[in-house]
């Protein structure tokens, strides 16, 4: 989750400039969920995914295949 803080921070500094606040709204019930495999707060694990569903590019394998070059493998040197 810091990480994911991290990026936040950096697309916008002003909304996500604290760690800490951040950790209290989200990363302390998700981890603990994560460890513990306890219940999980759905009101708060949906407040995330609308907070990250702006910035979220989901683009499907078929629809980007054309774009990809051929995959070239390099002859490995020993």
């Amino acid at each position: 989750m810091a990480e994911l803080w991290a990026l936040l921070h950096f697309i916008m500094p002003t909304l996500f400039d604290s760690h800490e606040e951040f950790n209290e709204w989200f990363s302390k019930d998700i981890e603990s969920h994560a460890e513990n495999k306890s219940a999980i707060d759905e009101n708060q694990l949906s407040r995330l995914h609308m907070i990250l569903k702006p910035f979220m590019l989901r683009r499907i394998k078929k629809d980007v295949e054309n774009e990809l070059s051929d995959k070239v493998e390099e002859p490995r040197v020993y």
